[in-house]
Order: structure tokens, then C-alpha cells, then sequence
């Protein structure tokens, strides 16, 4: 009976040793879960700061496009403007000078032409921006869910 009270004795202690790293494993896997659950919420985080910077960018540049179109349009023809246009070019009579301000207005249209082929640039970035950023957020959320869905 006395080997049978060892055997128990010894078992007894190799299932409190087991239960030891057992219960250590748990805490270092509770310990992983954390840092990961903050790295997960930093991360989540940025990616919501990085979206509202790129709305704010986004609306920024509509802004810019929606002023250089309306520079455009108030600079458009109108029966007055036309009719002062050519007034001002009827009043010049020197062909040099003619071709001088025909070169400096085209100058400055390609230069407008330029800057809004730019801001149309812009705006097709920012919008890439913008879907990549939701496309990241949605896969993330996605992934968050599959994690934490208690099936």
C-alpha cells in the first residue's frame, strides 16, 4: 500500500506541476491577447485619424475646384464681356500689340488649363486614398469580427 500512496503522491504532484505551466501558459496567452488588442486599437486608431485627414483633404480640393470653376465662369462670356472685348480689341490697332496680348492670354489659359488638370489629379488621388483607407478599414473590421464571432 505504501507504493500505491507514492504513486498517488507523485501523480498528485506531476498534476500540480502541470497545472502550474498550465495555468502560466494562460496567463502569457491573456498577456499576447492584450498587446494585440492595443496594437489592434492604436492601429484602428490611425486608420480613422488617416481617413478624416484625407476627407479634409478631399473636401479641401473640392473646394479649390469648385473656386477655380467658378473663377471660370464669372470670367466666361457674357454679352457685356463680349461686347467690351471687342471694343478693347477694335480700339487696338497695332497687329504686334494684338499678337502680344493673344500670346499672354493663352499663356494664361494654359497655365489655368495646367492647374486644374492638376487639381483633377489631386482629387482622383485623394479619392483613391480615400477607398483604399475604407477598403483597409472594412477588411480590418471584417477580420475583427471573425475573431471575436462567438460560433
Amino acid at each position: 500500500m505504501d507504493e500505491e500512496v507514492v504513486q498517488w503522491l507523485a501523480e498528485i504532484k506531476r498534476l500540480k506541476q502541470q497545472l502550474a505551466q498550465t495555468q502560466q501558459a494562460l496567463q502569457t496567452c491573456k498577456s499576447r491577447e492584450l498587446k494585440w488588442r492595443q496594437h489592434y486599437t492604436e492601429e484602428a486608431q490611425q486608420r480613422r485619424t488617416e481617413a478624416r485627414l484625407a476627407a479634409e483633404q478631399l473636401a479641401q480640393a473640392e473646394l479649390s475646384l469648385q473656386a477655380l470653376q467658378q473663377n471660370f465662369l464669372s470670367a466666361a462670356d457674357t454679352p457685356e464681356t463680349s461686347q467690351a472685348l471687342w471694343q478693347e480689341l477694335a480700339a487696338i490697332t497695332d497687329l504686334d500689340l494684338l499678337k502680344q496680348q493673344l500670346f499672354q492670354v493663352t499663356q494664361e489659359r494654359n497655365r489655368a488649363l495646367q492647374t486644374l488638370q492638376l487639381e483633377q489629379q489631386h482629387h482622383r488621388q485623394t479619392q483613391e486614398n480615400l477607398t483604399s483607407v475604407i477598403n483597409d478599414l472594412v477588411e480590418q473590421l471584417n477580420k475583427y469580427r471573425q475573431r471575436n464571432d462567438p460560433e
